[in-house]
């Protein structure tokens, strides 16, 4: 923030909500980052990512999230990794609609504050991306960003604009556009072309 000022929003790296036991606060602080919990400019600009399933201690984590004086949250369900999403977690959640709407519910009656989401196109495709959408609004999610690629592209090819554009069109809660954006000229040319409101 010191040296980006006008940046409005930082974010952590995700946490990932443990299936068994749970995590103390000193362990979340330092994944947040003491120096930053300690610095209320820098703490109420910064979003604490997580990244969860459906088998996992989400409730738990969230009150002791809460308890900590965090109040904006973010749901990582864009991951790629295979790893993370053999384990049902991240991207996969795209293709699991009834898993996602018991992560989704739980997160909203456990978290009072800013909800967010960012997440991809659909896992294998983007066959449920308008059902993700409009599930995310019912639940609660107060923002979504879209990196515009599915799970199975990873990080190649590129990223389709236009599912950002029916985004804007589908849902009534701010829409963040991402994916290929490299310049200043990429920022303004996403704004015209979808009407991503970040």
């Amino acid at each position: 923030m010191k040296t980006f000022p006008e940046w409005d929003r930082f974010s952590t790296d995700f946490l990932r909500v443990p299936t068994v036991g749970h995590f103390n606060d000193k362990f979340i602080i330092n994944h947040f980052g003491s120096s930053v919990y300690q610095d209320e400019a820098l703490k109420g600009k910064t979003t604490f990512q997580i990244l969860t399933t459906e088998r996992a201690q989400t409730e738990q984590t969230l009150k002791s999230i809460e308890m900590l004086g965090f109040e904006h949250i973010d749901l990582n369900l864009g991951c790629p990794s295979r790893k993370v999403n053999s384990h049902f977690g991240g991207a996969y959640l795209l293709s699991d609609l009834k898993g996602l709407k018991n992560i989704l519910a739980t997160i909203r009656k456990t978290f009072p504050h800013l909800f967010t989401v960012k997440m991809r196109l659909g896992y294998r495709d983007p066959s449920t991306f308008i059902d993700s959408l409009k599930l995310m609004e019912d639940e609660g999610v107060e923002a979504i960003t879209i990196h515009a690629r599915t799970r199975d592209q990873l990080y190649k090819g590129i990223a389709d604009w236009d599912f950002i554009k029916t985004a804007v069109k589908t849902v009534n809660i701010p829409i963040i556009g991402n994916g290929d954006i490299w310049s200043v000229n990429d920022v303004k040319n996403i704004f015209e072309r979808t009407g991503c409101h970040s």
